[in-house]
């Protein structure tokens, strides 16, 4: 959560992570100025780019488990849980469960980082900040795959129904790093300089329906 405010704090002065520095549609798995390949894929749940599958295989709700009082004491199934600092009633709210597989046909390994993911409402609302992808924040071997859900943390007054799940599939070795840098003065121009690679866009967008 920390390290999130963080991000939020630099991306607030130069919007890092939403990588639109160069509106450029390069690839990074290197520094190389090597050209995208997206594939046709004749199934709308299906995304190729640059020899990384990803494969939408479910969207489902589901309950959030409260764990306090409304005082903020622990309690098993309580009817309260907290969102940092702050403590809401469980019933207001559910998770948006994304279940995916991604499958790396190429002969390099790949990280999925949770730097890469962004979600955003039609109306353009953005669920980013409650976006939890643990399952799959994790490197693929060559010629691999793994599955995994992304759960996304709404208040149920939203009445989400439809948005687009996108992935910016870069190479985020640099991130924390450059991260660092930003934090401690570096310019915005400075790090595009040092890490042209983090502001590049190569994006996977899934329009999410939820029934």
């Amino acid at each position: 959560m920390m390290k999130k405010k963080l991000i939020a704090s630099v991306l607030a002065l130069f919007t890092i992570i939403s990588l639109v520095g160069c509106g450029s549609t390069q690839t990074t798995a290197s520094a190389d100025t090597k050209e995208t390949v997206k594939q046709e894929d004749s199934n709308p749940n299906e995304k190729t780019v640059d020899g990384i599958k990803f494969t939408l295989e479910s969207v489902t709700r589901e309950p959030v488990k409260g764990d306090r009082t409304k005082d903020d004491f622990a309690q098993n199934n309580g009817e309260y849980f907290a969102i940092g600092p702050k403590v809401v009633k469980a019933s207001d709210y559910e998770n948006i469960v994304i279940n995916l597989k991604i499958e790396n046909t190429t002969d390099k390994a790949i990280e999925i980082s949770e730097y890469g993911w962004t979600a955003k409402m039609k109306d353009g609302y953005k669920l980013n900040d409650s976006l939890n992808d643990k399952d799959i924040d994790k490197q693929i071997a060559s010629h691999n795959d793994i599955e995994g859900a992304i759960k996304i943390l709404v208040e149920k007054k939203l009445d989400v129904k439809e948005f687009n799940l996108n992935y910016n599939l870069i190479d985020y070795t640099n991130f924390d790093k450059m991260l660092g840098e930003a934090v401690s003065g570096k310019s915005e121009a400075e790090c595009k300089a040092k890490y042209p690679e983090l502001f590049k866009e190569n994006y996977v967008t899934f329009n999410i329906q939820v029934n």
